[in-house]
């Protein structure tokens, strides 16, 4: 905000994960960026398999978002390996709502 951004992305130390903060300093995470993307590519027929896959951690208000556009919230356990194994199952995007992508 000192400087007069528009957005910025902090990442962790390996950068498998980042915060994403926009010019008021409001703070968007994984589950937050998760329904912007799902929703943006729903809307333009690019949702493969029509679904999102997340961790049992992210919110129930993904889910309804996605919902909304006829997108269906696909749920893992938490882990990177049980969010690939449902992706490739499922042909599909994914994310964790810690942020990683």
């Amino acid at each position: 905000m000192r400087e007069g951004a528009q957005a910025g992305v902090a990442f962790d130390g390996d950068g498998d994960r980042a915060l994403l903060v926009d010019e008021r300093g409001e703070l968007f995470d994984g589950d937050d960026v998760m329904a912007a993307m799902g929703l943006k590519m729903a809307a333009a027929g690019e949702l493969a398999g029509g679904a999102v896959v997340a961790t049992v951690m992210s919110n129930f208000g993904l889910e309804v978002a996605l919902r909304s556009k006829g997108a269906r919230l696909v749920r893992t356990e938490v882990g990177d390996p049980a969010v690939v194994r449902e992706m490739r199952a499922e042909a599909t995007t994914s994310a964790e709502s810690s942020r990683a992508m």
